[in-house]
């Protein structure tokens, strides 16, 4: 008997242990690595005195370590064993840049909130940008940075930072963004630094309900600081001046912005055909600045090509729009009833908010070939409403060239209880073309960040 438990105690010494020996197989690679991997994750916290040590030894393969990281982040999410959490974040100075952007990639996959220091402590020295951008990402996803996808505009995100973590962040992705040389890295900080000093925007405004003005000027100051070329911060803050006693001021903050149309008065009318070619619209205020209506704070131009004209008379005010193509062959239009869904095919949305209120506005919404959704929107308990009963009687055309699209349209100002304007009054506004069938893509005169029917996040139209 005791014979035969030396012979099998040899037999094992032999043989050893079988998780050192997978492991030595994923380390030299080749066939096999694959399915070695998957009876490593099958033996979950058994194997770790096998992983760990090759994990964290430079001299090995960098190939078989990477692989490692792989596993490791895929055990930790079964076992949350504290050892691998150890062992990855001590990887985070690796002298190998791939090293470490794979460590970030497993970081962010095992989401824990908790990491989010120790990826800040390395982004603040970290010089390969590859791993800065992966850092950024892996913050993102951590901290559960987004935007609001409902009417009211809101940025989530950052929870995890004490203040001085958050300045922190904050001169490290100021750095990014100045030497940043890869687009998707400045990209990225840049739309983090918006959304942080949008938060802070966003601050003022509740500031405002509470009447602390001067608090609410404050946390302006923070965010501009923070994104000193930010349209959404600007656009919050010349809001508020318009809205508390400084409306020259106010006024002159959105103008620089990029968020005011001078709509002058003009006596001639134009023929409303669709085509545009009348000489009036040369006269008439030009706009082709648009913004891709998406889901980020960062106003990204957009990339199709829009002409947008306004002017008014005694009594009617008259918008145009050209849309360009490469070919109007592949222009979406399949909606032909009146009021039905046109926005799901190219064409233009015409928001209106007379009264300024930032609550309720008119909304003219036309498709390439001229059907027509028309509705009086408005916010009621937290929730926009739409009623579709309005059917205006306005004048509206539309043509189809072979490179692009236009659109014409007579507005009485009677039609939108709008008694008439005088020279200085000012209305919320927003236009929006709707691309389809070419590409995918919401441009916009004022960003709304992701919603269209976000009245407060308007532009203005100012009579003169």
């Amino acid at each position: 008997m005791r014979i035969a438990f030396i012979t099998i105690g040899l037999a094992i010494i032999a043989c050893g242990d079988p998780h050192e020996k997978r492991v030595r197989m994923v380390m030299e690679g080749g066939e096999g690595r694959e399915e070695m991997l998957m009876e490593l994750l099958l033996g979950k916290g058994e194997v770790l005195p096998a992983v760990l040590p090759r994990l964290t030894d430079s001299a090995q393969p960098l190939s078989g370590r990477l692989e490692l990281v792989d596993l490791a982040w895929k055990l930790y999410v079964r076992e949350s064993d504290p050892r691998i959490l150890t062992s990855l974040l001590g990887l985070l100075d690796d002298s190998a840049p791939e090293m470490r952007l794979g460590v970030v990639h497993a970081l962010g996959n095992i989401g824990k909130e908790e990491l989010v220091r120790p990826l800040l402590d390395q982004l603040q020295r970290e010089a390969e940008q590859a791993v800065q951008l992966e850092i950024l990402k892996a913050v993102e996803i951590l901290g559960e940075w987004k935007v609001e996808g409902n009417w009211n505009f809101k940025i989530y995100g950052g929870d995890a930072f004490s203040p001085a973590d958050r300045d922190r962040f904050v001169s490290a992705l100021q750095k990014i963004r100045s030497e940043a040389t890869v687009d998707t890295l400045e990209h990225l900080a840049e739309e983090f630094l918006e959304k942080i000093a949008g938060q802070l925007a966003s601050e003022a405004e509740a500031q405002v309900v509470r009447a602390d003005l001067a608090g609410a000027l404050k946390l302006y100051d923070r965010a501009l600081a923070i994104k000193p070329d930010s349209k959404n911060v600007h656009t919050s803050l010349g809001k508020f001046q318009y809205f508390n006693g400084e409306r020259a001021k106010g006024l002159a903050t959105l103008r620089v912005n990029g968020m005011v149309l001078q709509v002058p008065e003009l006596e001639t009318p134009p023929v409303i055909d669709g085509h545009l070619t009348d000489p009036v619209w040369s006269q008439a205020t030009r706009l082709d600045a648009f913004y891709q209506n998406v889901l980020m704070v960062r106003a990204i131009p957009a990339e199709g090509r829009s002409e947008f004209y306004v002017y008014y008379s005694a009594d009617t005010i008259y918008f145009g729009l050209k849309a360009h193509e490469e070919s109007t062959n592949g222009l979406v239009a399949t909606h032909r009833t009146h009021d039905s869904q046109v926005w799901q095919d190219d064409g233009v949305e015409i928001y209106i908010d007379t009264d300024l209120d930032q609550r309720s506005y008119w909304g003219i919404l036309a498709n390439c070939i001229g059907t027509i959704l028309d509705s009086k929107q408005s916010v009621v308990e937290s929730r926009m409403s739409s009623d579709n009963s309005w059917n205006g009687d306005f004048q509206l055309a539309t043509r189809i060239e072979p490179t692009y699209w236009s659109i014409e349209v007579a507005l009485p100002f009677a039609e939108i209880d709008a008694l008439g304007t005088e020279p200085g009054d000012v209305w919320g506004f927003n236009v929006t073309r709707v691309r389809i069938g070419n590409a995918s893509e919401h441009g916009q005169f004022a960003p709304t960040y992701g919603r269209s029917l976000r009245p407060r996040l308007f532009g203005l139209l100012v009579f003169e």
